[in-house]
C-alpha cells in the first residue's frame, strides 16, 4: 500500500502502535537526536518517533513536526511496502 502523504504515513504508524508523540518543545540539534538514537537502539528498531514541535537551540519554533525512525523496524518497512512481513519483500 502506498500512503498518499507523510501524514497517511504517520496516521498508519500511530493505529498500529508503532508512534510515539513528542508534544513538549525538543531541540532539533541536542535532544531529537539523542532521543532516536536512544529508540533506535531499543528492541526491533524501537518506536517511530514524531516531534511536534521541533526547535532551534535559540528556542526559536522551526514551525513543521519532524518524524525519525519512521522506517526503522523491518515492521514499519514491510508496513510502509504493503506486506506483513519483510520477507514478503523482493
Amino acid at each position: 500500500m502506498a500512503y498518499a502523504n507523510s501524514s497517511k504515513w504517520v496516521e498508519k504508524l500511530e493505529q498500529e502502535g508503532e508512534l510515539l508523540r513528542v508534544r513538549e518543545p525538543a531541540c532539533v540539534e541536542l535532544e531529537i537526536a539523542a532521543a532516536a538514537d536512544q529508540e533506535s537502539k531499543s528492541g526491533h528498531g524501537g518506536k517511530a518517533l514524531l516531534f511536534e514541535s521541533p526547535v532551534r537551540r535559540d528556542g526559536t519554533a522551526y514551525g513543521f513536526p519532524v518524524l525519525i525512525n519512521g522506517y526503522g523496524s523491518a515492521k514499519r518497512i514491510a508496513m510502509a511496502l504493503g506486506r506483513e512481513k519483510v520477507e514478503e519483500i523482493g
